[in-house]
């Protein structure tokens, strides 16, 4: 327990924190954007005999587009996160225009970000709030809207994100990530697929549900920052306020310890070791009579000088 707290077990434990923390970035399996459907065994004429033999040809036009993208999703050799989270199941353009509109509809209204803040917050809508206030705070052009230098979409942590990078006409650049709620994929699979549960469930799905979920907004240009940097910031600074409360109890544990420790080796000293000299005297002729063989009596102890070293005992 006494050494639980040295600097090397601290810089440890600390080394450890960060790599566990950073382990939210660092397990993201990305699936590139140009996926195609050749890349599985699917095979041209199996799909076409098999869309041909379907009662609804007659009545419903579907292209080539829409027969490789049916047979690519339904392709069971892939794993199924492969072909949610794929071109065939929501092209990324889709989610980049859709970053677009958002960061762009801040910026259409005739109310101020600041004003659109004091909204939001009044409405309930506390997280679009803070976007809008991380916006208003990465420039220092509060009127003109900015141009978009870069506009990426990617997988990360099962979520469809976006990077933007915002170029204002003072200036000033910034970074705006966008990150959408991983419910959307699947629900766009299971239309694409005709999945459907006959009603069967404990679960409502609500069509208006929520489109985003995170956001990080910084000055500059960070093409490696993700949206759920502040959920990993949130995860670090709690892990540290754990580390700093076991810290403390342990401190105070030793510090007990060691309390205790002393305050019986002062009752054991005051046992063992008599203040009296006359008593003292007496230990002492006692002992040399027994280490010598004979009687208190014949030994007679003229003084008692103390050395030096003792002080150190």
């Amino acid at each position: 327990m006494n050494h639980i707290l040295n600097k090397r077990f601290i810089k440890i434990l600390i080394f450890i924190l960060i790599l566990c923390s950073i382990n939210i970035f660092a397990s993201s399996k990305t699936i590139e954007n140009n996926t195609k459907a050749t890349s599985s065994a699917i095979v041209l004429d199996d799909m076409t005999d098999a869309y041909y033999a379907d009662d609804k040809y007659p009545y419903e036009y579907q292209s080539y587009e829409d027969i490789m993208k049916k047979g690519y999703l339904l392709d069971e050799a892939l794993p199924l996160e492969e072909r949610v989270y794929s071109e065939y199941n929501i092209p990324f353009h889709i989610f980049e225009e859709l970053s677009k509109r958002v960061i762009m509809s801040m910026y259409s209204t005739d109310f101020s970000l600041s004003d659109m803040v004091k909204l939001y917050e009044g409405m309930g809508y506390t997280k679009t709030a803070g976007f809008i206030k991380a916006l208003d705070s990465i420039s220092t052009d509060k009127i003109n809207a900015p141009d978009f230098n870069s506009n990426e979409c990617y997988i990360h942590n099962g979520k469809y994100e976006t990077r933007t990078v915002l170029i204002f006409p003072n200036g000033d650049t910034a970074t705006v990530n966008l990150a959408y709620d991983k419910t959307i994929p699947y629900l766009y699979y299971a239309d694409n697929i005709e999945f459907y549960t006959g009603g069967l469930s404990f679960d409502m799905v609500d069509k208006s549900m929520r489109v985003l979920d995170d956001y990080c907004v910084t000055k500059g240009e960070n093409l490696s920052q993700y949206a759920d940097m502040d959920e990993f910031i949130r995860n670090f600074v709690l892990a540290i306020l754990g580390i700093l409360a076991v810290i403390i109890i342990v401190t105070y544990i030793n510090k007990k310890s060691n309390a205790d420790n002393k305050s019986m080796v002062v009752q054991t000293d005051n046992k063992a070791v008599p203040t009296n000299d006359t008593a003292l005297v007496a230990v002492l002729t006692a002992a040399i009579a027994a280490y010598e063989g004979t009687t208190a009596n014949s030994i007679r102890i003229k003084t008692i000088r103390k050395n030096i070293r003792w002080k150190n005992i």
